[in-house]
């Protein structure tokens, strides 16, 4: 099998949560088929009386699944061997593990009970299931046949096979570890916390793309429910992000007024939220909002000089203003003032004033049906004329005109 075709099954399933590895003999690595969590929950675990069976049960053109003692999933199936290479050591796929489903309290309880699980092991457990992608069967079967037919070039000569029930552990021959220190849990923990450090500093940078491709490795990571109501964890989740987003964006010299018009209209946007499937369409809208301020307001490659004189102009756009009267206003000389800022911003001051105005104008040309003499003035311009003229300098055609267009 070839390393890029490999890389392209990872990449995809990896996409939705899923892990994808290859096991090959003498299955060296076979305890990281789970992750280590038998490892950390009982003492002297013999993975390879296991878990092998499964790979010897598995003969090419078999797609085999398999549901362990936790009611997790794993998917497996054998990478053909070309005649060429019949001396090399024989390779399996393992896809998972997995859940059907989110693992409710009730459920949780039945399975620590049948495997008489010590309460202290119960974090470690929960995190298990917490790190888990969760596929619905179809969704699984899915995957399967699309993997297994890009893993046998096309050929649909293979068979889905249940190996449920093969392997089973015996509470009374297994030796739990209660001393646990955790280490399982406290990594997945960590790992949560790594993600939602590079999503954050994408945002703060501005990188809408990136930003969501990490937000989708962001849901993987599976929060304990805090309540019993689904609707409001989601929602307290939304919450939390908004305001997580919200001060890293502050970070990027965002002016507050910008950050909190927007966490204010998020929120109750967050509140009206009526179903908790909405809350992963809604995080997107969040990202690609909170990056459009850093893109569009940021002011963290400016002098703190400059940083001001931006902030007071865009809230201050509509008032007299000019390099003199901002260079009084800073108490700094015009001439200073007006190399700094060209230097920094790369268009002269009075231009960046004018843009404002424009900007401005086109909110009332699309909203309103405001006279454009009138329009003019609300936005600084004391001459209608010179407003024309600026707005085709900046636009490409009059005020007039675009109205006109916009109305078609």
């Amino acid at each position: 099998m070839q390393v890029n075709l490999v890389t392209f099954l990872q990449t995809i399933l990896q996409g939705q949560g899923l892990s994808f590895r290859i096991f090959s003999s003498p299955f060296s690595n076979i305890q990281t088929i789970d992750f280590g969590l038998r490892d950390q929950l009982f003492v002297n675990f013999d993975y390879c009386t296991y878990f092998l069976p499964l790979f010897e049960q598995c003969e090419e053109g078999r797609v085999c699944q398999f549901t362990d003692d936790f009611d997790t999933y794993l998917s497996l199936f054998r990478v053909p061997v070309p005649d060429q290479g019949e001396a090399d050591p024989i390779s399996y796929v393992v896809i998972g593990p997995y859940i059907t489903e989110r693992i409710g309290n009730v459920r949780f309880f039945e399975i620590t009970q049948r495997l008489k699980i010590p309460q202290v092991l119960h974090r470690e457990l929960l995190e298990y299931y917490n790190s888990l992608a969760i596929l619905t069967p179809s969704a699984m079967e899915n995957f399967l046949n699309a993997a297994a037919t890009m893993i046998y070039e096309g050929s649909k000569n293979f068979k889905f096979v249940s190996l449920d029930n093969h392997m089973r552990l015996v509470p009374e021959q297994i030796e739990f570890n209660p001393s646990s220190t955790s280490e399982f849990a406290m990594s997945i923990i960590e790992q949560r916390y790594q993600m939602e450090d590079k999503l954050l500093y994408a945002i703060q940078c501005g990188d809408t793309n990136k930003a969501l491709d990490l937000y989708t490795k962001f849901l993987n990571f599976k929060i304990v429910p805090r309540t019993q109501d689904p609707l409001r964890n989601s929602k307290n989740l939304m919450f939390v992000l908004n305001t997580l987003f919200r001060k890293t964006v502050q970070k990027s010299y965002v002016h507050p007024y910008h950050i909190d018009e927007l966490s204010t209209h998020l929120a109750i946007k967050i509140e009206a939220m009526s179903n908790p499937e909405h809350s992963q369409t809604l995080g997107r809208e969040m990202i690609r909002k909170y990056c459009n301020l850093v893109q569009n307001y940021s002011l963290r490659n400016y002098s703190p000089l400059i940083q001001k004189v931006v902030n007071y102009v865009d809230f201050h756009s509509s008032e007299n203003l000019s390099l003199k009267v901002l260079a009084e206003l800073f108490s700094v000389s015009p001439s200073y003032l007006s190399g700094l800022f060209k230097k920094e911003i790369k268009i002269t001051l009075t231009d960046y004033i004018n843009q404002k105005r424009i900007e401005h104008s086109l909110v009332l040309l699309n909203t309103t049906s405001l006279p454009i003499q009138n329009i003019a003035e609300q936005v600084g311009f004391s001459d209608v004329n010179y407003f024309t003229r600026t707005f085709k300098k900046f636009k490409g055609m009059s005020p007039r005109e675009y109205r006109m267009e916009i109305q078609r």
